[in-house]
């Protein structure tokens, strides 16, 4: 199989996620194990100053985190030969974290218990949190970024991992100075999609209310546990104190 600068030999190909990105399973031949990652390659004409100042910025930290949902990156680089022969073309190439069983979240959640979406929801608003210590927030939130992973019976969430969301996304990643780190609140229409998402099943993007209302018409008499009816009554109770907020213009502290 090719070798991609003289270190990443290509097991297989993945499925394209973006027309502008081609992605391999690879073999690291620099590490002591050759343990397997995922690698991207993308051309340098499809990437805007946005995302290359995001990566000047951010990369070395990216690379760093330690407590991060997010699937993790490893290299971002040109790609300079293909079996030893030279490339002349402008193309960048990124690995990432290899995960094998991941399910997306959208195809998890028909089968959720209201406790999982609890647990869900506390890991999300965790993540935002932690990023946002960094300066890394989200200007907008999507569930299709998010995967759930099973393990002895418990569940965790992972996330696209940040270089390819700022490519695919370009505006839904954005970067605080260290000042505006100390300031900076979450609006609340990103908290009401998070809940509104998770409660409901599908992906929630606009229109609030109308899918709060929804929401409000779940017989929660259906509901056999006592816990998963306190549960939903947490819920509403939190949607509505973030709406009362937005009303006021008064900010959200959700992780205080």
């Amino acid at each position: 199989m090719k070798i991609l600068n003289n270190r990443y030999r290509i097991i297989k190909e993945l499925p394209i996620e973006l027309k502008t990105n081609t992605g391999f399973v690879v073999h690291d031949l620099g590490s002591d194990n050759r343990e397997q990652l995922e690698l991207r390659l993308i051309y340098a004409s499809d990437l805007d100053e946005d995302f290359m100042q995001f990566i000047r910025e951010k990369f070395l930290l990216i690379k760093q985190l330690k407590e991060s949902v997010h699937i993790k990156n490893y290299d971002f680089t040109r790609l300079i030969s293909i079996h030893n022969k030279i490339i002349d073309e402008d193309i960048y190439l990124y690995t990432i974290e290899h995960i094998e069983k991941k399910i997306p979240i959208l195809d998890f959640l028909p089968d959720a218990t209201t406790k999982d979406i609890f647990e869900l929801f506390a890991a999300i608003l965790k993540e935002l949190n932690y990023l946002l210590t960094y300066g890394i927030v989200y200007n907008n939130f999507d569930l299709t970024n998010i995967y759930v992973i099973k393990n002895n019976g418990r569940i965790f969430i992972k996330a696209k991992d940040l270089v390819t969301e700022k490519n695919q996304y370009s505006d839904q990643i954005g970067l605080l100075s260290n000042e505006e780190i100390y300031t900076f609140n979450y609006n609340h229409d990103i908290l009401k999609t998070i809940i509104l998402s998770l409660f409901l099943k599908k992906n929630i993007i606009k229109n609030h209310e109308k899918y709060f209302q929804e929401l409000q018409q779940i017989e929660t008499n259906r509901l056999n546990d006592e816990n998963e009816k306190h549960l939903y009554k947490c819920f509403f109770k939190i949607y509505n104190k973030i709406n009362t907020r937005k009303l006021k213009k008064n900010p959200t502290p959700f992780m205080k």
